[in-house]
């Protein structure tokens, strides 16, 4: 099973959904999680602070994670993580290191 973390230093699971421009994948493996790689991504965000949801660039970003099972971030508005949990990723906020997962 595959995880997407949002970080901004690959130690960290430290960033907003909306503003990640990279994802660090990790596989569960044996009870623990093995780096796979760092996809880089659009960022879902616009400039606008009260942005309304953007299909298209959900889409973009979905595409990027649509393998993974669960996705590991610090924040994530009510409507990606719907969309996210609809499309079969369930998103989980929490901020802390990523070897504390492990």
């Amino acid at each position: 099973m595959k995880v997407a973390i949002t970080t901004t230093n690959g130690k960290s699971i430290d960033m907003h959904f909306g503003k990640a421009k990279h994802f660090y994948i990790y596989e569960l493996v044996n009870g623990g999680l093995k780096f796979m790689e760092k996809r880089e991504s659009v960022m879902f965000a616009s400039e606008n602070e009260n942005h309304p949801f953007n299909e298209d660039r959900f889409n973009q970003v979905y595409q990027t994670i649509k393998d993974c099972r669960f996705l590991y971030t610090a924040k994530i508005g009510d409507t990606p993580a719907h969309m996210l949990r609809r499309n079969g990723v369930i998103a989980e906020t929490i901020e802390c290191e990523i070897e504390s997962l492990m």
